[in-house]
């Protein structure tokens, strides 16, 4: 069992000081909310309206309308539409997103366990980079291949979203080199008045992989002694889950012997019949079906090649196509505005992740792991020390627990209708992603050894009997 708790935490104060004296004047359409038809568009459209100022992403100062930038806006309609129920499923919409992953992609055997990532044109997770409103968030614990950060866009509550803007174009000059595919900016919910309650529930046509949802939205904004002084808050909770399908439910994956078809074998070569090397003839053998471990004779080994092993296993029942998933999310902010210049603001999230997942028994590899079934072995039919080759199927499938806790604070404030335009926002953002594994059934390599050896501390004298 392996117990892995790194923890990332990062820490950030900003002072931001514009002049608006010198904007280009210029009307635009401004970014779509959930009161619009519209639930998807593209930076460049026009339309008339109250000219007013906003921060667009590619953009560092605040500007009238949208821009020149290929900026596209995903609003609260355009999920609610697609049925998305996940920031991933949002995204994954994308034409621009191609190559990322999610927790579907190897299930149990992924890298990162638990994560989703954004992958604009195909250019790495690392050269895409994520905002939650335009501000940095903390990376995954865990780099994909060990080598890429990248930020998980499940740590985020869709429920927190307002809208999701996509800046499609390379913006490394305003960002930094992590931002050479382009930007995803996640805007989250600002102001709401009144209560909302969501719910959904979803399943496939075999009874599996259910998926449930819900959403409770609530908040205030009001006045406070004069129409200059305001005080609004506004708290969310979201809960996702989502059930397992299995492997061997599936007809493409039920079976991973496709030569039938014209295509490889990709059975296990390590299964519930063991294999070794006959020393007398320098090929591998395999343990032929039916025996039950008691009087095996080399004769009940079927002869195979001396280059390689038999593939023969169909581990398909132990795997998952889905892994379970469950996530809990909260987000709060709150604004105090005393004045028509003044304002404090503080905004938190929490997301709690976990994942459930399972993979094939512990595969014995003679190459890496050096195991041998010793000539003293009683059950050795070939009274010399033999490699072995095969699963421990009586261990049982490996399971995996994976938690990971996403806790993200900005706090800030801000003067604005300043004399000649000027705007000033001061901030400190505090974020913290928090990794923890727990395995079941995995196998001490030198414990088996000492099994296998007769040398089991307590045990002296007893041997395991792998055939």
């Amino acid at each position: 069992m392996s117990l892995l708790r790194p923890y990332l935490a990062v820490a950030s104060s900003s002072i931001l000081l514009i002049s608006l004296a010198n904007v280009q004047q210029a009307a635009s359409s401004p970014i779509p909310n959930s009161a619009n038809d519209v639930s998807a568009t593209h930076g460049g459209g026009t339309r008339s309206g109250e000219l007013e100022h906003v921060i667009v992403t590619g953009y560092v100062v605040p500007r009238i309308g949208d821009g020149p930038a290929p900026v596209t806006s995903l609003d609260n309609n355009y999920a609610q539409r697609r049925g998305a129920t996940t920031v991933q499923s949002v995204l994954q919409s994308l034409p621009q997103n191609v190559g990322s992953f999610t927790p579907a992609v190897d299930a149990g055997l992924n890298i990162v366990p638990g994560a989703s990532s954004v992958n604009l044109h195909g250019l790495g997770e690392n050269n895409t980079l994520v905002l939650i409103d335009g501000q940095r968030q903390v990376p995954f614990p865990l780099a994909q291949y060990g080598t890429f950060n990248f930020v998980d866009i499940n740590s985020v509550p869709l429920a927190a979203v307002d809208r999701i803007e996509i800046l499609r174009d390379g913006a490394s000059a305003t960002y930094g080199a992590d931002a050479i595919a382009g930007v995803v900016n996640i805007i989250l919910k600002d102001e709401y008045n009144g209560a909302d309650l969501y719910t959904h529930y979803g399943i496939t046509q075999r009874g599996d992989g259910a998926e449930y949802r819900a959403s409770l939205t609530g908040g205030i904004a009001s006045k406070l002694w004069n129409d200059e002084s305001k005080f609004s808050i506004i708290s969310v909770f979201d809960y996702y889950e989502l059930d397992p399908i299995k492997a061997s439910d599936r007809s493409f994956s039920s079976n991973p012997d496709h030569s039938s078809r014209g295509y490889n074998n990709g059975s296990a070569t390590r299964g519930n019949r063991l294999q070794t090397i006959d020393p007398n003839t320098g090929n591998f053998v395999l343990e032929r079906p039916g025996l039950n471990g008691i009087g095996v004779k080399p004769s009940d080994f079927a002869q195979g090649s001396p280059n390689s092993m038999v593939p023969f296993y169909n581990g398909a029942p132990y795997l998952n196509l889905i892994s379970r998933e469950q996530r809990i999310g909260d987000f709060t902010k709150i604004k105090f505005d005393p004045t028509n210049f003044l304002r404090f603001y503080d905004s938190f999230s929490y997301q709690h992740q976990e994942e459930n997942t399972q993979i094939t028994p512990t595969p014995i590899v003679n190459s890496s792991d050096g195991l041998v079934v010793p000539a003293s072995n009683p059950y050795n039919p070939y009274g010399q020390d033999i490699p072995i080759y095969y699963s421990a199927l009586d261990a049982g499938p490996r399971q995996k627990i994976v938690t990971i806790d996403t806790t993200r604070n900005v706090v800030g404030v801000q003067l604005f209708n300043l004399p000649n335009n000027w705007f000033v926002d001061a901030s400190y953002l505090y974020a913290e992603s928090d990794f923890d594994n727990k395995g079941r059934n995995f196998l001490s390599i030198s414990r088996l050894q000492d099994a296998l050896g007769g040398s089991v501390v307590g045990l002296a004298g007893q041997y395991y009997n792998p055939f």
